[in-house]
């Protein structure tokens, strides 16, 4: 009997001190918003501070002492105003769900937050002793829309032909304005295209469609951008950074360059060389603040090099069906018995449709 006693004892010794030492109740997921997608933890507050969800294993209910706010820098900087809970009962298990509402603020970009709900806001139903210890869980608030992604293209690909080209953002978006996207040629910009910034499943896109299936010629050089503050996300001060893609192009067919089939010198020959108009049958841009010239061709020992004698920037007008280039030299007077020239040079000139 004495050993049986002694047997006894020492069970309770083992057992009595494990139930002065359960554990507290931890939630079983944490998420930034009820029912948002990816928003747990890990996924950044882009939004206005609203609503934090616990779950845990088990029926729970708050206690008289609940209460929850979000710290920064050791701060305290916002204020649980109400809780809310529900339980699911289901065949296997019951889940409780805590939802911890704020009032909409938001909260100040790139920084880190923790939320704090004090110990003893929430306890089992069916053991009121087992109460949550306290709780501090770590989120963000991001500095921007994070880094453009342009998978599967990459700074210094080759890209031969596209018509569409998308660039991932890190978050949910929002186009500010009307934004374009920005082609550029050998660091000359050639055209611009609407930006077409839109979002799914938390993130955020941008599109660039060029119209139709665009050849980019072999070793040449192309940029395309999409400026830094384009897009928003759901807060308008949360900002995208530029986007920038570098490639160089892969198409080795001909490709059809634009080229006049008429100038007004030629038809008359004034001694006197004002303004002068270059026809092209197909519609054509002008690079903005790019020159032609007037050049006398020098001669020596049989290479030709080039005296620049005027300069101007040419304007573009529609003339029925022709693209007509019109360029004012000032009034030069060619000297008898040299040889001039009019220089467009090259990438002046820039196809508006097609390549």
């Amino acid at each position: 009997m004495d050993k049986l006693l002694r047997l006894f004892a020492g069970i309770t010794l083992v057992i009595l001190p494990a139930l002065c030492t359960a554990a507290g109740l931890v939630p079983e997921h944490c998420y930034l918003e009820s029912g948002t997608l990816g928003g747990t933890f890990d996924h950044p507050l882009d939004g206005p501070l609203n609503m934090f969800t616990l779950s845990f294993d088990g029926k729970i209910e708050l206690t008289d002492k609940a209460q929850a706010y979000v710290i920064c820098d050791g701060k305290e900087i916002a204020r649980a105003v109400s809780f809310k809970t529900d339980n699911y009962i289901g065949p296997n298990r019951t889940q409780g769900w805590v939802y911890i509402n704020f009032s909409g603020e938001y909260l100040p970009l790139g920084k880190a937050y923790k939320l704090y709900v004090a110990p003893g806001s929430i306890r089992l139903s069916e053991d009121l002793t087992v109460t949550n210890d306290e709780l501090l869980l770590t989120f963000r608030v991001p500095a921007d829309l994070g880094e453009p992604n342009f998978s599967p293209f990459y700074n210094g690909c080759q890209i031969i032909s596209e018509q569409c080209i998308s660039c991932t953002l890190g978050l949910e978006a929002l186009p500010v304005g009307n934004p374009e996207w920005e082609l550029y040629r050998e660091g000359e910009l050639m055209r611009t295209y609407p930006a077409d910034i839109n979002s799914d499943w938390n993130l955020g896109s941008a599109f660039l469609d060029f119209g139709e299936k665009l050849h980019f010629e072999k070793g040449v050089n192309y940029r395309i951008i999409l400026r830094a503050g384009s897009a928003c996300g759901r807060r308008e001060d949360l900002l995208s950074r530029e986007a920038v893609l570098d490639f160089v192009g892969g198409y080795e067919e001909p490709l059809q360059h634009p080229s006049y089939y008429r100038c007004s010198y030629f038809d008359e020959h004034p001694a006197v060389i004002n303004e002068v108009s270059f026809y092209y049958s197909s519609p054509i841009m002008l690079i903005r603040d790019k020159p032609i010239y007037l050049v006398e061709i020098v001669y020596n020992n049989s290479e030709a090099t080039y005296n620049i004698l005027s300069e101007t920037i040419p304007t573009l007008t529609q003339e029925g069906e022709d693209w007509v280039l019109k360029a004012d030299f000032g009034g030069i007077v060619p000297k008898s018995g040299k040889g001039f020239s009019f220089l467009i040079p090259e990438g002046t000139i820039v196809n508006a449709e097609g390549d």
